[in-house]
């Protein structure tokens, strides 16, 4: 059985011809895989979590919890990529948690005022407010199509603001 924490890794093992069992249908994460194996009898089952050396150790503790038996095995490593100026942008679009802490260790959070600042989902949105970036949109669903949505509906609304 396949359990994926967001719908982009489900997206790719399709890719695949592989179909994830179970993806938490709203909150793309280890909290809403959480979530959605509080009704799954896990005692004395064997799973194997596969992950990043950022990812926390919630899901695995969730898991040993409902009685599962876990090889928590870090698959791949995340590195930052250092850039040496900052391009032109109105509007800056952080698609992970980890992403605004690279962008926070290359760039001065100041570089971020006055700027329209969309998260991908709630998660992000918290660790921008941990540098002290309030976002200006974040997204219902987290994934890349829902945050093109809720961009699209956060200048929709403003326009229509400007209008009336």
């Amino acid at each position: 059985r396949i359990m994926t924490c967001g719908a982009g890794t489900a997206a790719s093992l399709t890719s695949y011809g592989i179909k994830p069992d179970l993806t938490p249908p709203m909150i793309y994460s280890a909290e809403g895989l959480r979530e959605e194996l509080a009704a799954v009898d896990l005692v004395g089952r064997r799973v194997l979590r596969l992950r990043s050396t950022l990812a926390g150790t919630l899901l695995t503790d969730a898991l040993l919890e409902r009685g599962a038996i876990v090889d928590d095995v870090i698959l791949y490593r995340n590195q930052y990529i250092t850039y040496p100026d900052m391009p032109e942008f109105d509007i800056v679009f952080f698609a992970s948690a980890s992403a605004v802490d690279a962008f926070m260790t290359q760039f001065d959070v100041n570089v971020l005022s006055g700027k329209f600042t969309l998260a991908i989902g709630a998660p992000t949105a918290q660790t921008l407010e941990k540098y002290g970036v309030r976002c200006d949109c974040v997204a219902d669903k987290a994934t890349v199509p829902g945050a093109i949505d809720a961009l699209a509906r956060s200048f929709m609304q403003s326009s229509d603001n400007q209008s009336s």
